[in-house]
């Protein structure tokens, strides 16, 4: 774990914003010049270095590490290693906000996204209900499998 001493002698372990500082200035670019590459706004890049903004989306957490070389888990503090990645790790969560799941199969992360973005808008009711329904249709193994929901979509 990178830790830094603050100043009272105490040591805590880096946040995003220092990642990406420390990240930046290794690399010898300035905020405008990551900004550009990450496709993000100075402005937002100096808000996350300053510790302004800590809820970063995923999108964002990615194009800051392209743009760095670096690992979303190393940005995210969950690694030292900046060069780490492993493309079907599942990350626990770290602070009861994030959970990070990097997926190597572009079909299987949209079919994901798609979950999430209407998971979201559900009632805390429904997330329940949805949650029940998915352990009830994981719970049956010896069932035939469903069909696939892209094939039957494009059939129609």
């Amino acid at each position: 774990m990178i830790e830094v001493q603050d100043g009272q002698g105490d040591m805590r372990k880096l946040s995003l914003g220092h990642r990406v500082l420390l990240s930046r200035k290794e690399l010898g670019l300035t905020q405008e010049d990551l900004a550009s590459a990450a496709h993000l706004s100075r402005s937002y890049i100096n808000s996350i270095e300053n510790g302004k903004v800590t809820n970063v989306g995923a999108e964002h957490l990615e194009r800051l590490a392209t743009a760095l070389g670096v690992s979303m888990a190393y940005l995210l503090g969950m690694t030292d290693d900046p060069l780490s990645y492993s493309p079907d790790l599942l990350f626990a969560e770290t602070d009861g906000r994030h959970v990070v799941y990097e997926l190597a199969d572009p079909v299987i992360r949209r079919r994901v996204e798609q979950v999430i973005s209407k998971f979201e808008i559900l009632s805390d009711a429904q997330q329940r209900l949805v949650i029940e329904l998915l352990g009830q249709l994981t719970a049956r193994t010896d069932e035939p499998p469903i069909p696939d929901i892209d094939a039957t979509e494009t059939a129609r």
